[in-house]
């Protein structure tokens, strides 16, 4: 059997996306929001942690289960070193990564085949084929969840239940003492405390979902319509640790927008040169006739709209931007400095 060492810098945002805004010595430009430092480093050390994904050891059971899968398909061996380190959620998403490598590197190479064609003489022609689309679909719907921005909105919908349950719990009658009815009024209720989660549960509970939440996205990713923004500006596209970016057109009073929701418009940023535009239907034909046309895939950008588009890549990454030059993350400290609400984003709260 083949031996592997363990993985140890494990990338939540891959390198072969990565890899569109480095340079030849494969450095990306740095924009660390949580200093406003802006600095050079190499796409192996942006977007990644240690053992990421890696939790508790697997049960003897649960590994034979997976070894008689493997071997129906063929990969025993392959999967074994990874199996034995337990590091089978990076050896799942390598696959996957590695299946849709070569499909990213045609679609940017087919846009660049068509940059010298003005958008009214692309009616009709995409730059996706049909028997791409899953594949793309499926990966951002995974690169969506698979972040640390993700996992800490996991940890925040858990404190926020673990809160809700124990000022629910501390309504009940009959304490043993005025302290202790002192202590539930105003600490319990008033949710003037604090909850920590544990990093391994943290972990688990993230990791454990990931390919199961995905799967979900990837359908409704498929029923919306998907555009292509290729900028006509120098202003570029920038990209963040958390670069699948979900926008609601339409604000709901009591809870956030989902996938499918009505008007909801997703950003993925291709290249510097490109984004990919994803919108749900029935809204996008009531605001726009002209962008909803099923034959049109591809538009052009006026610097307004990479601007707007950056912006959502500022508010919503967890603390790095990554651009080919410094200028273009020039304007997002300005943009940041300008108008703090693209930087303090709302976390999620339960009151």
């Amino acid at each position: 059997m083949l031996i592997l060492s363990k993985v140890k810098r494990q990338h939540y945002v891959p390198r072969l996306y990565l890899k569109q805004w480095a340079n030849s010595s494969k450095q990306v430009i740095v924009l660390d929001k949580s200093n406003n430092k802006q600095y050079p480093n190499n796409i192996q050390n942006v977007a990644s942690a240690n053992y990421f994904y890696d939790g508790g050891t697997l049960p003897d059971e649960e590994k034979e289960k997976i070894r008689e899968i493997a071997k129906e398909e063929g990969i025993l061996e392959e999967i074994e070193p990874y199996l034995a380190n337990n590091q089978m959620i990076e050896y799942m998403v390598g696959k996957i990564e590695a299946t849709v490598a070569p499909i990213l590197d045609s679609v940017i190479s087919r846009l660049n085949g068509l940059k010298l064609f003005p958008q009214e003489y692309l009616i009709g022609n995409s730059a996706i084929k049909n028997n791409e689309y899953y594949d793309i679909a499926y990966f951002i719907s995974l690169q969506a969840v698979r972040t640390k921005e993700h996992r800490k909105m996991i940890d925040e919908i858990h404190e926020g239940m673990i809160k809700k349950l124990a000022q629910l719990e501390s309504k009940q009658d009959g304490f043993e003492s005025d302290i202790e009815e002192k202590t539930h009024k105003e600490i319990i209720q008033k949710g003037k405390f604090n909850v920590e989660i544990d990093d391994e549960y943290s972990k688990y509970m993230h990791v454990t979902q990931m390919f199961s939440q995905a799967e979900t996205i990837v359908d409704i990713l498929l029923s919306h319509k998907w555009l292509i923004q290729r900028r006509t500006t120098d202003l570029q596209f920038i990209t963040s640790d958390h670069p699948v970016i979900k926008h609601d057109n339409i604000q709901h009073p009591f809870y956030g927008a989902g996938y499918a929701s009505k008007g909801i418009e997703i950003h993925f940023p291709l290249s510097p040169d490109y984004e990919i535009l994803i919108y749900e239907r029935s809204h996008l034909a009531s605001v726009s006739p002209f962008l909803s046309n099923p034959n049109l895939h591809i538009i052009d950008s006026i610097e307004e709209n990479v601007i707007y588009s950056n912006d959502l890549q500022v508010y919503h990454s967890d603390r790095q931007l990554f651009s080919t030059n410094s200028e273009n993350l020039k304007l997002a400290k300005k943009r940041m400095k300008e108008s703090p609400k693209i930087y303090k984003k709302k976390r999620i709260t339960f009151n």
